[in-house]
């Protein structure tokens, strides 16, 4: 039988199936993306560290996740606290923690990792003690695009700690009247001074987007399977429509 097109069905059946296959493509190319983005991550933590003084030169796009070691003093009569952080369904805090370092005398934030929060908002968390002097640091420089909030470069206080809503070094150096490298250093585990963390380098692996891709060009070739039903259907009525009334003529 000839297929005798509904043009309200079909134009929503291409709308749709037109949707369907834009975000199932959408979701091959941040698979891509992911792919390069663990594979830089690879390269990176097989490079040579570096000093501060030397990560400091160089461009943003280079320094992101490369090792860092050096040496220097930690202050820890200026500590951070970065709010509203969450390690397996515990509330609390990142602990953020001045460093200069020995050779170059520049300062870097540090981010030692997550301690639970207290019993209340007001109690002081228990943060594992620093050891005093000059010790080696090992870590990683962390590049993010850190949000505007409102209020960002508002502290609070929770005794002699400063309670933070972002971890941006540009607007806590402001709030400690101090300058810090622009990009956060993220202590690595293997460092002494290291507290319990979960850094992934992306949140959704690579599988996961090619999964859903293939979940979007599966709705695509269902929403092309039920038009051709219809379209079937509704030919074949219309024929026997016309032959009914061909037939009474």
């Amino acid at each position: 039988i000839g297929l005798r097109l509904n043009w309200k069905v079909t134009l929503f059946s291409v709308f749709f199936l037109c949707v369907f296959v834009r975000l199932g493509f959408w979701q091959l190319e941040r698979e891509a993306e992911k792919v390069e983005l663990l594979q830089q991550q690879a390269v990176r933590i097989n490079q040579a560290p570096t000093v501060l003084e030397e990560a400091a030169k160089r461009d943003s796009d280079d320094i992101h996740l490369a090792p860092l070691r050096t040496r220097g003093e930690y202050d820890s009569s200026r500590v951070f606290l970065l709010d509203n952080r969450v390690l397996e369904g515990v509330v609390g805090y990142e602990v953020l923690v001045p460093f200069r370092e020995t050779a170059s005398g520049l300062w870097m934030l540090v981010n030692r990792g997550f301690v639970p929060m207290g019993r209340t908002r007001d109690t002081v968390p228990d943060i594992p003690v620093l050891v005093p002097g000059e010790v080696n640091l090992l870590g990683e420089v962390y590049v993010a695009d850190y949000p505007s909030l409102p209020g960002a470069n508002v502290a609070a206080t929770l005794d002699d700690l400063t309670v933070v809503q972002v971890a941006d070094p540009t607007v806590i150096s402001g709030i400690a009247g101090e300058t810090f490298f622009v990009h956060l250093v993220r202590l690595s585990i293997e460092d002494a001074h290291a507290l319990p963390r979960h850094w992934p380098v992306t949140v959704m692996q690579p599988e996961t987007h090619r999964g859903y891709a293939v979940q979007w060009f599966l709705m695509a070739l269902a929403v092309t399977a039920a038009w051709l039903a219809f379209t079937v259907s509704d030919s074949r009525s219309r024929s026997r429509t016309e032959s009914k009334e061909e037939a009474l003529s």
